[in-house]
């Protein structure tokens, strides 16, 4: 809910204001009535509010100093000053200072339902904008984007910027380029947390920075943030699947020169390679798309069949040099395998080379 200030010596002008404008139809509260610039700033500190709707000359602080204080302490809360002082350099000065708007007293009915207008609009730009830090931090997108570069996940950062990012035919540019700017600060925290930077990708951080606050539509806002986002998630994509090769190359050579033995298994390889045995066992089935006991197992199976073309090589002695010390286990797993007993298998070979 939008949080109003209202700052006007005249108390009639500020009873006006509450009473004239329906404020929780517009989902707006008034948390403050305030006769000067002081009180005003002494409010603000305790009530943040989101707008402050203020006449110029008051006692003790007018409006324009006010609008100066808090354009500097606080630029994101919107000020509208209601004066009766149809002054350009009044005017000319509260521009400066950041105010939103200025609008000629008496407030007669038109420029009622112009201010009423207004704070509608600064309502829901402000429930837009709370919307848009809710989906931000509230549903701890920010942990999941900086999960997804991390692994590389390309697909989860595409359906972000698919079906999360700020629709952009209803958010206001600002807003856009301010989620920008907060995605590029999650993005380069991450970069900085994998020990990587961005000149990897041709860039400085003082320039990607400025490459955002330069644009001037939400369109090239999202396609920048978005074209970035994809080339460092994908870099780490590209680099995961070099090492996830690398590790499968070492688990094949490992298993090439220890097949023969009995006690052969994951956890024995995991260990050699000083890596963890889930890990290991993922990284394999991705890659190869097979577990790392049936490639094993194949393997063998495959030695065997070589072996067994020698007549002169016993079934047993057979199972033992590929692994197997029990030979019944051994004649099991070669059938399931090649659909033939070691036996049948060897015959078959054996008449083959004797045609």
């Amino acid at each position: 809910m939008l949080k109003v200030l209202l700052v006007d010596d005249k108390s009639t002008v500020v009873s006006g204001l509450r009473k004239m404008i329906p404020w929780s139809e517009i989902n707006a509260v008034v948390v403050g009535e305030c006769r000067n610039g002081k009180e005003a700033l002494d409010q603000a500190r305790l009530h943040h509010p989101d707008l402050i709707i203020t006449d110029v000359r008051m006692p003790v602080m007018d409006g324009l100093e006010l609008s100066r204080i808090v354009h500097e302490q606080t630029p994101e809360t919107v000020i509208i000053i209601l004066s009766a002082f149809d002054d350009f350099t009044y005017a000319q000065t509260a521009m400066r200072y950041g105010v939103s708007d200025y609008i000629l007293k008496p407030i007669n009915k038109d420029k009622l339902n112009q201010l009423i207008r207004r704070v509608t609009e600064i309502s829901q730009h402000h429930e837009k904008k709370l919307s848009i830090v809710k989906l931000l931090y509230h549903t701890n997108l920010e942990q999941k984007l900086s999960s997804a570069i991390r692994t590389g996940e390309l697909e989860f950062v595409d359906t972000f910027f698919e079906t999360d990012f700020p629709g952009l035919t209803e958010t206001k540019f600002e807003l856009v380029k301010d989620f920008s700017l907060k995605l590029l600060h999650i993005l380069l925290e991450c970069i900085a947390s994998l020990g990587l930077n961005l000149s990897s990708f041709g860039l400085t951080e003082e320039k990607a920075w400025q490459q955002l606050l330069e644009l001037n539509t939400k369109e090239e806002l999202k396609a920048s943030i978005r074209s970035l986002y994809r080339e460092v998630t994908g870099f780490i994509n590209d680099k995961k699947n070099s090492r996830g090769q690398a590790i499968v190359d070492q688990v094949k050579k490992y298993i090439a020169g220890n097949y023969h033995d009995p006690d052969l298994t994951l956890y024995t390889i995991s260990n050699e390679l000083q890596l963890s045995p889930n890990y290991t066992s993922v990284i394999f089935r991705e890659i190869t798309g097979e577990n790392i006991s049936y490639y094993i197992t194949r393997l063998r199976i495959d030695k065997a069949c070589e072996l067994l073309k020698d007549p002169a090589m016993p079934i047993n002695d057979t199972a033992q040099k590929v692994g197997y010390m029990d030979p019944h286990y051994f004649a099991k797993v070669f059938k399931k395998q090649e659909g033939l007993t070691p036996s049948q298998y060897k015959n078959v070979m054996s008449r083959l080379e004797n045609r």
